[in-house]
């Protein structure tokens, strides 16, 4: 995963948010850049379930998060992708907020794509992401 990162270019900004441990401002930079091969990489390098019992991250960066996380090849990494999305969709406050009316939009795009994956792709921590999808969504 670091050599597909190094090869889309990991840029100053994003390698320095890293070394600080700034990870909320890396996961907001890096979505800004909406390029899969940087979320991954970053995913790989932010020590999730640690972060997640100490800080979170804020609202709409949990549901951005969630929605391009979404739209990956979930294929490739799954269970890094799996475990990112069980933990960001267990942060969700689904309060009515700025980022509520978009959560059922997002939550089910992710259930859609997780129900169209291919037979051949593990998808048992896929499927419990989608179980926690829909009991936010009722």
């Amino acid at each position: 995963m670091q050599e597909e990162a190094r090869n889309v270019g990991i840029d100053d900004t994003l390698r320095s948010l890293l070394h600080e441990n700034r990870y909320e401002d890396a996961f907001a930079h890096v979505l800004g850049l909406r390029n899969e091969v940087l979320l991954s990489y970053v995913c790989s390098q932010v020590p999730r379930s640690q972060y997640f019992e100490t800080q979170g991250l804020r609202q709409n960066v949990l549901l951005s998060l969630i929605q391009q996380l979404s739209r990956c090849d979930l294929r490739q990494h799954t269970n890094l992708k799996a475990g990112w999305l069980r933990d960001a969709m267990l942060a969700l406050d689904t309060a009515p907020s700025h980022v509520h009316p978009f959560i059922s939009d997002v939550l089910s795009v992710l259930s859609e794509v997780i129900g169209e994956m291919p037979a051949e792709v593990d998808v048992s921590e896929l499927r419990l992401c989608a179980k926690i999808a829909t009991s936010i969504l009722r």
